[in-house]
């Protein structure tokens, strides 16, 4: 009794406080309520009080490396309900090029690949060139010359560099380089801030989002009367796969990616790259799991990306004014066709990307099947604010398409909407570029390939000339195919072969580190400098008619002097391995390094021969060529040396030539090299000419060159001149266009008249062949 008489009040007390807890919770909740609906109310009447525009908003939602057809949608429940179900769904979108900035230079352009001249991600992608002729007409200039205020948040092009903000951008928050979650860099204004690792500050995807709907909020607050555009670009899916923390657990065992044509490999009837391919390991497997469930989990913030602009839009009471695009800059693969992970493959995986559109004038629910690509968001976006699409653009507006919704009649069973004006059944795709140790040859069958069963039959071989200009490795072929004129594609295979050849010649060209080879001209023998030097300098004490052994090594330079070629090098492979003596016919030493060469006789100054052995000898960057005639071209106009010259086509500019069949190389003056077109690159070369008078000829670089004659095409290195000398064609290149007949034997009992001279082979005087030269 006495302990229920203590245990009461206490019971009583707590019940009391419990009570009065319950209370102010209740009153505290009903706070909160009463102040959100004082902040609304209070919105709603400041946005009653202002003017809203007559032009709608447009905001562009844009991920980098999301898919269509690997099941990235089917975890973004927000977005689907606020833009699949609330709008319309484009199935059939497709992009011109799947790599990311060719995909996002198309979709700010409105322009094919071909036309931009964007074809990977780093061969002019935000170059100059982008920046002077492409950037100012992209749509954001467009609508902010019609009152639009503009702003775009995150990843713009892959070679973005923060040191200018691209016009037509109010607001700029443009993320420096590739795409990242954390430790980046953003050009914020005009200012450059970097951003750590901590989430809640610096997480891409948030900011954005914050930011967005930042500039969204103020710019309604206080320009009510002028529409906005936003492009908010995230970096999600894309690598490296940071998710926010409170997703890292989630899609453990999402298998969704595993589409019929998963580890489905080698793919014999595909291009030469899926040829190769073997079946995944397990190990490989696992990989694409894991990356795949990374990349869903990314997709989390985007979708809470979405409801916040969403309901930012709402509360601004400007949702039913407000155009919201959602797709993707390409889509991807993970293990499709055996290829692990990545982009840039012509096929559905990567090529196919979502598109959601909802906004005034869309009905709700709507499909449509028609074929979208990225080329007409541009042209889309300027008819959404009421501009007129310039005729550069190549692309064209969906909105009609979505304007035949509104007919009841234009919707077949399965809800699919049907467009009764004529629409395109095709979509062009393009190529990114040729890959690295693939040949010009698999680059070109590769794309015949992909235009086997293009329907634009005219324009197929305008196509393949296009991507084999812009897709090409070599910067300085693609920079010669560009100033030819009237280009077509024979010419353009034509140029490319050469420049692929020529580009061989040169990496073999250049593996011989030096040579004591010599040119004469006609009627002398060649004048070789002596190897004294070579050998004091790397066998120490010896005399310099000493023989060192064939590979001995020196101590001060860990190379080896070689007695079979006669110059400096390591013991994995000699320059004069296979080849053959002209002085003994024996294989495998140069001519000046023969031991039978003191028994040889040598020919006499007065005998006109040409000498055929030492085309065997590897030519170095340190040869050093006797010339004899290089004077002034206007200084010899006798009849001797016109007998002697052949006008020949070189790069398509017709050269007098003289023929020197004692010459090793040949020869074109400074003046006779500025009038080629197309100009060849101009390689720096350690080649020494020197005339019998004992003067230097000042070299300025080596180039390659196409030499027309009769109806074949050669492939010749040019020295050139410094100065305006006589251009001479050596004696290789005249053998191997036939220009003239070799003296394989000398009769000593004949006199000088009876000679063989090397004979032209032009079948009619210089003139003549000039005339044909010019037609």
């Amino acid at each position: 009794m006495h302990l229920k008489k203590t245990l009461l009040p206490i019971l009583t007390f707590a019940l009391v406080l419990a009570w009065y807890g319950m209370e102010a919770k209740s009153k505290f909740k009903d706070t909160l309520r009463r102040d959100s609906r004082r902040a609304r109310y209070s919105t709603k009447k400041i946005l009653k009080r202002r003017n809203k525009s007559e032009k709608p908003n447009i905001v562009l939602i844009l991920t980098d490396d999301q898919d269509k057809l690997l099941g990235s949608m089917n975890v973004m429940p927000k977005t689907r309900k606020i833009l699949e179900a609330l709008g319309a769904d484009f199935n059939n979108s497709f992009v011109n090029t799947p790599m990311c900035c060719p995909s996002r230079s198309t979709l700010l352009t409105g322009l094919y690949t071909h036309n931009h001249h964007v074809y990977t991600n780093n061969n002019n992608c935000s170059s100059l060139y982008w920046q002077q002729t492409h950037e100012p007409r992209s749509f954001a200039n467009y609508l902010s010359n019609v009152g639009y205020r503009t702003g775009f948040f995150g990843k713009y092009l892959n070679e973005y560099n923060g040191t200018y903000i691209p016009p037509g951008w109010r607001e700029w928050v443009g993320l420096i380089r590739n795409s990242k979650f954390y430790n980046y860099t953003i050009n914020f204004n005009g200012n450059k801030i970097k951003h750590y690792d901590n989430y809640y500050k610096d997480y891409l995807t948030d900011l954005i989002a914050n930011d967005s709907v930042t500039f969204l909020k103020q710019s309604k607050q206080y320009f009510s009367n002028r529409p906005v555009l936003m492009v908010l670009s995230v970096p999600a899916p894309h690598g490296p796969e940071d998710s926010a923390p409170q997703y890292q657990h989630l899609f453990e065992n999402n298998t969704m990616h595993r589409t019929p044509t998963w580890n489905v490999a080698p793919n014999l009837d595909k291009q030469w790259l899926l040829k190769t391919l073997d079946p995944m390991e397990p190990i490989t497997k696992r990989f694409t799991d894991i990356l795949h469930q990374k990349r869903l989990q990314t997709l989390q913030s985007v979708d809470d990306l979405v409801e916040k602009v969403h309901n930012e839009l709402r509360d601004l009471d400007e949702l039913d004014n407000t155009f919201i695009i959602y797709t993707s800059d390409h889509g991807y693969h993970l293990g499709q066709f055996g290829v692990i992970k990545g982009k840039a493959l012509p096929y559905d995986f990567d090529v196919r990307v979502p598109l959601y559109i909802r906004g005034p004038g869309i009905r709700p629910k709507t499909k449509i099947s028609n074929i979208i690509s990225h080329v007409d968001i541009a042209p889309t976006i300027l008819d959404m604010a009421g501009v007129d699409i310039p005729e550069h653009m190549d692309g064209e507006s969906i909105l009609r398409l979505t304007k035949a919704a509104k007919d009841i009649n234009n919707v077949d069973e399965n809800g699919f909407v049907s467009c009764k004006k004529p629409w395109r059944d095709t979509v062009i795709v393009e190529r990114g570029d040729q890959k690295s140790g693939e040949t010009f040859d698999q680059y070109l069958t590769e794309l015949r390939t992909l235009a086997r069963d293009c329907k634009f039959e005219h324009l197929k071989d305008g196509l393949i000339e296009d991507r084999l200009v812009g897709g090409l490795l070599d910067e300085e072929t693609k920079h010669d195919l560009r100033k030819i004129q009237d280009l077509t594609l024979e010419k353009c295979i034509t140029v490319c072969r050469s420049a692929e050849t020529a580009e061989k010649l040169k990496k073999n060209y250049n593996k011989v580190e030096s040579s004591d080879r010599n040119v004469d001209a006609v009627g002398n023998n060649k004048h070789r400098k002596s190897n004294h030097k070579t050998t004091q300098r790397y066998a120490k004490g010896r005399t310099s008619n000493s023989v060192p052994n064939k590979y001995e090594k020196q101590k001060d330079y860990g190379r080896y002097l070689c007695k079979f070629c006669g110059i400096e090098h390591r013991d994995i492979h000699c320059p004069a391995s296979g080849q053959i003596c002209y002085v003994c016919n024996g294989r495998d030493h140069f001519a000046h390094m023969c031991k039978k060469k003191k028994n040889t006789p040598r020919f006499r100054k007065d005998v006109y021969a040409v000498d055929i052995g030492s085309d065997d000898e590897p030519e170095s960057e340190n040869d050093e060529f006797f010339i004899d005639v290089v004077e002034d071209i206007a200084s010899d106009t006798s009849t001797s040396y016109k007998s002697w010259v052949v006008p020949l086509k070189v790069n398509g500019t017709i050269i007098p030539m003289k023929l020197d069949t004692g010459a090793d190389v040949d020869i074109l003056g400074i003046n006779d090299f500025s009038k080629l077109n197309p100009k060849p690159k101009l390689h720096p070369s350690k080649i020494k000419l020197k005339a019998y008078d004992g003067g230097d000829i000042l070299v300025k670089g080596q180039c390659i060159v196409n030499v027309e004659h009769k109806n074949g095409t050669y492939i010749s290195l040019f020295t050139i001149s410094s100065v305006n000398v006589k251009p001479i064609l050596g004696r290789k290149s005249c053998d191997r266009m036939g220009l003239v007949k070799r003296v394989l034997a000398v009769d000593s009992n004949c006199t000088e008249t009876q000679m063989k001279e090397p004979v032209l082979d032009t079948k009619g005087d210089s003139d003549t062949l000039f005339e044909n030269f010019k037609d």
